[in-house]
């Protein structure tokens, strides 16, 4: 409550007006809440963004795989600082673009024509960038400096220091997702920067105003708007790198996309990208050195170190010699192999390390598949790169729809990560299982699903529920 009245309550602001209840004004939040301070109802939603980006992650709009495609496997999300002078934060600024961030659930279920609905909003989210760009290069030009990274650091929100909702992990598992706390897995090809009128959209486009039961227009045009969110999360994540590097770097992540699509969206990139906001990065890999600054920026909020995905040094595991020190010492190798075979690996696999005398341990296995680029809906196996695809190692249970459970005790570890990494055949891989894995006619099966369960319920239990074992495969 005391949140509250700072937020809603205590600032002082007038409401002259109540919204109506018509189409047009409900499915746009910047009309519905207009009156409301635009730093109060940023803040509100930062303070639990875990919970608004799991909303779409989870929500129904996300059941299947046509829906999920429009995210990549793994990437890490960050938030543009709430401050009183922050551009998009500026009542003028939002007044300016109400009409251009008008979203699908104005039109209900009254449109059949996919592509003329989607040109209708691609039309808007021109106008919006195009706007924001004056915006934007009107105050570039006040300040007249290039920033030092270190320095551009101060735009990106860090939780006050203590809020683990400033820096997010999402997985996408095929046809289900999940998002945790901190900076987790390896390096991911893309990021996001999220701004107020970014987050406040994905929520309605994608929570709020997705109608589950809507005609297929709605579904899809709701899917195809989500591509413009993305790329341009994607690309605020590039004003963070040299002018000169961001349109490599994008490419590498859009390869091979359809040249009518290609001509669409980059005519709806921001001339603002243009722009040289910062210097100070000191390698040819100002991406990579970016993720390290975030890094250090965020120090604790970013979570424990990822030492299992993220070691980089022979001396970052700790040095105790203790049994959970060589478990991890072993994932790492896992979390080392790449390429076309991982393809027959499930896309999220538990395991269980019997480990005597003391605790069991938990461990996740996630497979991120590569893509060329993620622009498709319905052609994405032709979009696949499967020399990209990567392992990521989790210790805990990460997801909620596991596909395999693997169980083996501690002394057998360095026994199974050998023969893990001499996969390469199908083949090989149904002789692996057949040591380690549980299929469904195991009968420890339901045993180590129960023990799973448990784990989950007591380390994790903000966040535990049942574990969904529809999807799971029988190898």
């Amino acid at each position: 409550m005391q949140r509250y009245r700072e937020l809603f309550v205590d600032p002082d602001y007038a409401v002259n007006t109540f919204p109506g209840y018509e189409r047009r004004v409900a499915s746009n939040p910047f009309r519905v809440f207009e009156a409301i301070p635009p730093i109060s109802r940023y803040q509100f939603l930062l303070d639990d963004a875990r919970f608004f980006i799991e909303g779409f992650i989870k929500g129904p709009v996300c059941r299947g795989q046509i829906a999920l495609n429009v995210i990549e496997d793994q990437f890490w999300v960050f938030f543009s600082r709430p401050h009183p002078d922050a551009a998009t934060l500026q009542p003028e600024f939002l007044e300016a673009s109400l009409d251009y961030l008008n979203l699908p659930a104005e039109r209900g279920d009254n449109s059949l024509r996919v592509l003329r609905t989607w040109r209708v909003y691609l039309a808007l989210q021109k106008g919006y960038l195009a706007s924001k760009d004056v915006f934007l290069k009107g105050r570039l030009d006040d300040e007249e400096a290039v920033l030092d990274i270190s320095d551009a650091m101060d735009y990106i929100w860090i939780g006050e220091g203590k809020n683990p909702n400033a820096a997010l992990t999402v997985f996408r598992h095929f046809d289900s997702a999940s998002v945790s706390y901190g900076l987790v897995g390896d390096y991911p090809e893309t990021a996001w920067v999220i701004d107020y009128p970014l987050l406040e959209r994905i929520h309605y486009l994608l929570v709020a105003g997705f109608n589950v039961f809507g005609n297929v227009t709605h579904q899809l045009t709701t899917r195809l708007y989500m591509d413009f969110l993305r790329m341009e999360a994607e690309n605020y994540f590039l004003l963070f790198t040299p002018a000169s590097k961001r349109e490599q770097i994008r490419d590498s992540w859009y390869v091979g996309m359809h040249q009518r699509v290609e001509r669409a969206f980059k005519g709806a990139q921001q001339v603002v990208m243009a722009v040289n906001t910062v210097d100070g990065f000191k390698t040819d890999d100002p991406q990579r050195e970016l993720y390290q600054i975030l890094e250090r920026h965020f120090g604790p909020v970013a979570g424990p170190p990822d030492r299992i995905n993220r070691c980089h040094s022979e001396d970052c595991l700790s040095q105790d010699k203790n049994a959970e020190r060589r478990v991890d010492e072993a994932m790492q190798r896992i979390a080392g192999k790449r390429g076309e075979i991982l393809s027959v690996f499930p896309d999220v696999s538990f395991i269980r390390i019997r480990n005597p005398g003391t605790a069991d341990l938990a461990y996740t296995v996630i497979l991120n598949k590569g893509y060329t680029n993620i622009t498709s809906m319905f052609q994405n196996e032709d979009h696949r790169d499967r020399t990209q695809d990567t392992l990521t190692v989790v210790k805990g249970l990460e997801g909620s729809y596991p596909n395999f459970f693997f169980d083996l005790d501690v002394k057998d570890v360095d026994a199974f990560v050998a023969r893990f990494e001499s996969i390469t055949t199908r083949g090989e891989y149904e002789k692996f299982v057949g040591l380690y894995g549980l299929r469904r006619t195991n009968t420890d099966f339901w045993s180590v699903s129960d023990w799973l369960q448990n784990w989950a319920a007591k380390n994790q239990p903000l966040h535990a529920g049942i574990f969904d074992l529809s999807r799971y495969r029988n190898r």
